[in-house]
């Protein structure tokens, strides 16, 4: 579950405005330099399943990861979601052993990253 102190609504109310997905540059920065591209595809996934819909986290369930990323290897996707997690990037909580994962972000590592003005993350 991301926390609810790395989402504010009032922050973030630009991003739900006309349907679409407003990304900060220094998401962006992140994804694109520090991630690899099956991370790449797996990190919007989870944007177009969380922000995109107004929600802190949510349920993805493995099938739409790769619906959407086009990864049909399920070791894929989870290495990718380790990376994810590894870095802190993302939050995920487990909803038993046959239940979907929630998914969010952790909108203060970015937010860290832009006022250093530096994108080590490790």
């Amino acid at each position: 579950m991301a926390y609810r102190s790395d989402f504010d609504t009032e922050d973030f109310k630009d991003f739900f405005k006309n349907r679409y997905v407003k990304f900060p540059n220094c998401l962006v920065r992140v994804i694109d330099r520090k991630l690899s591209l099956p991370a790449q595809s797996c990190i919007r996934v989870i944007i177009d399943q969380t922000i995109a819909w107004g929600r802190m986290d949510r349920k993805i369930p493995v099938s739409t990861f790769k619906e959407f990323t086009g990864i049909s290897c399920h070791k894929t996707i989870n290495k990718a979601i380790k990376e994810l997690k590894d870095k802190d990037l993302i939050s995920v909580k487990e909803n038993g052993r046959y239940s979907p994962k929630n998914y969010g972000l952790r909108l203060a590592t970015f937010r860290r990253a832009e006022q250093l003005k530096s994108f080590d993350i490790p």
